[in-house]
């Protein structure tokens, strides 16, 4: 089958043909532009996540030393005679365990975890043995 076209409507198929062949170059450039950005949100993620595991460490680290300091501070208060609570030493102590108290009651309520309650509980079980 041959096809006969004058030269206006050949004008015409080409100029059709040339804006068809730059609308798919324009969206092969788009389509590599938006393959390079999700290979860069890619990493990202990667990155986030490695940051993640840091900080959940870092946390992990963080109240593991709060609740060491918070035993400490209970256990030294118990080791004061009834005397001495009174004192300054006692008093200290008295500060510091109200302060990790504080201070893991929050970190609980932010990591949504029964921890600090749970050490607490078995704190008082090894005392009352």
């Amino acid at each position: 089958m041959t096809v006969t076209l004058s030269d206006e409507q050949y004008k015409n198929l080409c100029t059709k043909l040339n804006k068809l062949l730059g609308k798919f170059h324009k969206a092969l450039k788009e389509r590599d532009e938006y393959k390079k950005q999700q290979d860069e949100l890619i990493v990202d993620i990667g990155k986030l996540r490695e940051r993640n595991k840091e900080l959940e460490n870092m946390w992990r680290t963080l109240k593991n030393e709060l609740l060491g300091r918070y035993e400490h501070y209970c256990f030294k208060f118990r080791e004061l005679h009834p005397e001495s609570k009174a004192n300054r030493i006692g008093a200290l102590y008295i500060g510091g365990k109200s302060t990790a108290d504080i201070i893991m009651s929050r970190m609980e309520e932010l990591d949504g975890t029964n921890e600090f309650y749970e050490f607490l509980g078995q704190m008082e079980e090894d005392t009352n043995e």
